[in-house]
């Protein structure tokens, strides 16, 4: 732990150990591999601490490390796993069973048309809808330009909207504003 206090690192372990686990878990849809990218994500985070820029926020910074953590992982194993999660919404009690039919269909439909994005338009796709990071912090976090993270985005959703039967609205409705 160069350049890091123990405190401090026990600080950035409390804050954001949860978040680094459910981010790696949600990527990997695996318990032990997210908690070996967690566990290896904290590390890197500890040993580079003395690199990140204290005057934007850490959060993006410290998602670029769970995201290039588990990127090395996959190329050394080469396994292709990708998250089968969607934020849930608070449902009434009294829901039809049709409707839930209908909903995990849509859900099931909608995963398996992220799954067919190329994976450098998935990432922007997590990370802006499941991860609520504005398209500047993206384009921080992959290092991309901003127009080409704007390119990517936009991409991504006429593709879900082709795919999908239901022309869905995208996610929370979310607009293209940085």
């Amino acid at each position: 732990m160069e350049n890091i206090s123990q405190e401090r690192a026990e600080e950035l372990f409390n804050e954001f150990s949860d978040y680094i686990f459910k981010t790696a878990y949600v990527l990997t849809q695996s318990q032990i591999l997210a908690d070996d990218i967690t566990q290896e994500s904290l590390i890197r985070i500890y040993k580079h601490y003395h690199t990140y820029d204290k005057s934007k926020p850490i959060k993006p910074w410290i998602y670029k490390i769970v995201l290039n953590t588990f990127r090395e992982l996959k190329r050394r194993q080469k396994w292709l796993i990708f998250k089968d999660f969607l934020p849930e919404n608070e449902e009434n009690e009294h829901v039809k069973f049709e409707d839930e039919l209908i909903k995990k269909e849509i859900k099931k439909e909608l995963l398996d048309a992220i799954r067919k994005l190329p994976s450098k338009n998935r990432e922007v796709v997590i990370l802006y809808y499941f991860e609520d990071f504005s398209l500047k912090e993206i384009s921080e976090i992959l290092s991309i330009p901003l127009g080409t993270c704007k390119s990517r985005l936009h991409y991504s959703i006429k593709k879900l909207n082709k795919s999908c039967k239901q022309n869905l609205l995208w996610i929370g409705g979310h607009s293209y504003e940085t």
